[in-house]
């Protein structure tokens, strides 16, 4: 709550929650994102019986109590059972517990493989993920893979992005499929088209390729443009 000097004898305290640019002379919280943050940890060596207030990692067993209730109700083996899973999974890598991750989204992907469920190219992109966290690069590798050809264009734009990230040597093929794959999940003249355009230029000029790279920027430009407009 920083307080704000208005005029030379008044000053008060601003209550508004939020993330200030300490620059500022204005009420007005900063707008930019917190890149990198953590949550807070409950249990540092030492730290005995202490729990640190709205610490998220407490939701964990909130989590796993809904999963087990979701088997108890529908089956081990349901589809249900491995959305809660998948769900467990996401807030155990959000949370950094990679490990535990992995454990959920392999129980998630052999449900989902057993039933044919649609979800099973999220599920591949999740443990692929977990995996990547956890230096298991080739499996993570093939996973992408597996989730890039698979019938979700939202999922392989994502998952091209990922393997153009890992392997380096053929980048400007897995962006160029990045942005083909974007095109069809969210239209041509999608904001994020026009940012795997500019990735995929970026990839080409550090190539050398720059007459390749080219007529991508100012499309990716004309995109953003007429965002802003609008």
């Amino acid at each position: 709550m920083p307080q704000f000097a208005i005029g030379a004898n008044l000053k008060f305290t601003n209550h508004w929650i939020g993330i200030y640019d300490p620059r500022a002379r204005n009420l007005v919280p900063a707008k930019h994102a917190v890149k990198g943050l953590q949550p807070a940890p409950v249990d540092e060596p030492g730290a005995g019986n202490l729990i640190v207030p709205a610490a998220p990692s407490t939701l964990v067993p909130v989590y796993a109590a809904a999963l087990a209730e979701r088997e108890r109700r529908s089956g081990p083996y349901s589809k249900q059972a491995a959305r809660e899973a998948a769900d467990l999974g996401a807030f155990l890598l959000q949370m950094g517990s990679n490990a535990g991750a992995e454990v959920q989204f392999r129980r998630a992907l052999a449900i989902d493989e057993r039933t044919a469920d649609p979800a099973i190219d999220a599920d591949r992109e999740s443990l692929a993920q977990a995996l990547a966290a956890l230096d298991s690069r080739d499996e993570a590798l093939e996973l992408y893979g597996k989730a890039s050809a698979g019938d979700s264009p939202r999922v392989a734009a994502r998952s091209f992005v990922k393997l153009a990230e890992m392997d380096r040597d053929h980048a400007e093929l897995y962006y160029r499929n990045a942005v083909a794959s974007e095109e069809k999940a969210s239209g041509k003249d999608s904001p994020r088209v026009a940012v795997l355009l500019q990735e995929y230029a970026l990839t080409l000029r550090s190539a050398g390729h720059d007459a390749d790279a080219e007529p991508l920027l100012p499309r990716a430009l004309s995109i953003q443009q007429a965002v802003l407009k609008a």
